[in-house]
Order: structure tokens, then sequence, then C-alpha cells
């Protein structure tokens, strides 16, 4: 074998926010109002507004009705921080095509789940 060596990361290793937003879609009304004042309470313990403005930033690409509940807990009025990805939101969304919705019935989801049941009525 012949050639260099070289280590290299795959691009989607610099995705940070699509696998929390498919969560945060993923889970019930209920639970998406539940997180966001689990959110909002952690927050508001932070005493640097700079941190908290930055969290917001980043909650604001993950969703925004997301950053919008917690941004009313906290009381924040005004600009929150810019955050600049290391992928696009239009990157990720088409590197994600599938939304999940709050019964988790999505086409991977169906696949793999036809996949395990011809395994198991397949005879040994």
């Amino acid at each position: 074998m012949t050639g260099n060596t070289v280590r290299v990361r795959s691009e989607t290793f610099s995705d940070h926010y699509s696998q929390a937003r498919l969560f945060y879609r993923s889970i019930t009304e209920p639970k998406k109002k539940h997180l966001g004042q689990a959110i909002t309470f952690e927050l508001s313990k932070i005493e640097t507004d700079a941190i908290r403005l930055r969290m917001l930033g980043h909650l604001e690409i993950i969703d925004n009705k997301l950053a919008q509940q917690v941004r009313e807990g906290l009381g924040v009025k005004g600009n929150v921080d810019k955050i600049i990805p290391a992928r696009s939101r239009s990157t990720l969304t088409r590197a994600l095509p599938f939304a999940c919705t709050g019964n988790m019935k999505t086409p991977w989801l169906a696949a793999k789940s036809a996949y395990y049941s011809a395994q198991a009525s397949t005879p040994n």
C-alpha cells in the first residue's frame, strides 16, 4: 500500500444542531413546553447576561418557538447573539429531510421496523 495516510473528519462533525432539532420536533407539545420551562429555569440561574444571550442564539438555530418561549420566560428584550453554525441551516435541513413527529413515524423508523419484523418472521 502506498500513499499518505490522512485523518479527515467528516463534514457532519461540524453539525451541532440537527440532532437537537430532530429531538425537539419528535416530542409532544406538553414535553416541548416542559423542556422550554426547564431551559428557562436553568438559564435563569446564570448571572452573566452575555451567556444567556449566547444560549438563546443557539436555541434560535434549533427551533424558533423554543427560543421564543425561553426568551419570554427570561424576560429578554432586544437582540440575542447571532450564532453562525459551522454548517448552514439549509445544509442541515437538506442532510436530514425527514422531520420527526410526536409519534416518531418517520421513514427511517418504518424501514427499520420492517427490517426487524422480516427478520423475526424468517425461519432460521
